[in-house]
């Protein structure tokens, strides 16, 4: 067989790890991270698996652990044979693996029959067989949802078209949440999201995930603090409300949608640690007038996430 040390695929394999590890460069995770994630990712597997959901070969979320895990080894062996993904490859899989454990944590409930409910919505967003940008879009709708049980809010499994029904004080609100990837995509998203609202017969509220417009660099931020990024992220998150709130409320009926919400997520490089993160921004707009009552039930929802933005 001959000196497997030396052998041609051996060599092979190593220098594309190599030029893998150094194309990572720059700001990255640490193996703390990596760890941390792969954990996460087979957390999130395990706690699906004991809600009795049927998982797809090669689904998102063993991928991703699958990412992690060969950075640790990585990391551990210089010389081990694994190709090393590029650095936007890890944001993604980081960004796509916190979601997901998010989501599982808050709304898969073993034992329960709304979270076998919301288990087989989760199996949907991580497919792998699907779309990527229709799974980037399942994943922030159920991120949403998930965001609002973590906020201590009631969340409905039964809503139809609607992404989630809430409980305000046993009011029901629904929602409906889309995720633009682009500035010329914002009229469809809205269209989409007063078109669910108004079949599910229900007033509610619209959630945009804004990140592909307002992150156009599509590269990490370099900051000096966390405050710095979280003031960042909120900056464009409300310039995108108060450059788009007007024209989005002219598409809607009020009487069915009578808020906008913007979220953002961008990943951000504290100088000073060194340590890449992934900064959420959660930002409200009202689409009805002080005097009307949904007014103030809007600004209790909005409390309620202050603590998360």
């Amino acid at each position: 067989m001959g000196d497997t040390d030396r052998s041609p695929l051996r060599a092979l394999l190593a220098e594309d790890a190599r030029r893998a590890r150094e194309a990572l460069g720059g700001p990255s995770f640490d193996r703390q991270d990596y760890e941390m994630l792969a954990q996460m990712a087979a957390g999130a597997i395990g706690r699906l698996e004991r809600l009795g959901v049927a998982l797809p070969a090669g689904h998102r979320l063993a991928r991703c652990q699958r990412v992690f895990e060969d950075l640790v080894r990585v990391s551990e062996d210089p010389g081990a044979e694994v190709i090393a993904p590029r650095a936007s490859e890890v944001y993604a899989a980081g960004l796509e693996t916190g979601q997901l454990w998010q989501i599982v944590e808050a709304l898969g409930r073993p034992g329960t029959r709304a979270g076998a409910e919301w288990g087989a919505r989760i199996v949907g967003a991580i497919d792998s067989s699907q779309d990527g940008s229709v799974l980037h879009d399942r994943r922030f709708r159920l991120q949403f949802v998930a965001m609002c049980a973590r906020a201590g809010i009631h969340v409905e499994a039964h809503a139809g078209e609607l992404d989630g029904v809430i409980l305000l004080d046993r009011w029901r609100v629904g929602l409906a949440c889309k995720r633009i990837e682009a500035q010329n995509l914002i009229e469809a998203a809205v269209a989409s999201c007063a078109g669910r609202l108004r079949r599910g017969r229900m007033a509610g509220l619209m959630v945009l995930e804004v990140s592909g417009v307002v992150w156009p660099e599509r590269r990490v931020l370099a900051v000096d603090s966390d405050l710095t990024a979280a003031r960042e992220i909120q900056r464009r998150t409300d310039a995108f409300l108060l450059e788009h709130a007007e024209a989005i409320g002219g598409m809607v009926d009020p009487a069915q949608c009578f808020g906008v919400l913007a979220v953002a997520t961008i990943p951000t490089l504290n100088v000073a640690s060194r340590h890449v993160a992934f900064s959420t921004s959660f930002r409200v707009a009202s689409l009805v007038g002080e005097a009307d009552p949904r007014h103030g039930r809007l600004a209790q929802f909005t409390r309620r996430f202050e603590a998360l933005s």
